[in-house]
């Protein structure tokens, strides 16, 4: 089981992130809360987009993976997304 960082985002939407991984590699990413996002498919198409991804590189390609789906977040900013999958990785990682 990956770890869950759960937030309240400026605005007050409640956004959760669980991250698996490994040796600093997303083996995979959960996003769910109560947050809008248009169209609603394309949070699978992020979620599978950070599996393989260097946990170092999440916050600077999250805006591009955002526009390359295509998709718009009413609630949280990619850069909300990738400050929380940064912690969860972390906190997994150091067996928090």
């Amino acid at each position: 089981m990956g770890k869950m960082i759960e937030r309240k985002i400026a605005g007050g939407k409640l956004v959760q992130v669980e991250v698996e991984s490994k040796n600093g590699v997303i083996s995979s990413v959960r996003i769910t809360g109560d947050f809008f996002m248009h169209p609603e498919h394309g949070l699978n198409r992020i979620e599978g987009a950070l599996a393989g991804l260097s946990i170092n590189e999440v916050h600077a390609r999250m805006p591009g993976i955002f526009a390359k789906v295509g998709v718009e977040c009413i609630g949280f900013s990619p850069n909300d997304i990738s400050s929380m999958i940064m912690e969860a990785a972390a906190r997994r990682e150091e067996g928090d």
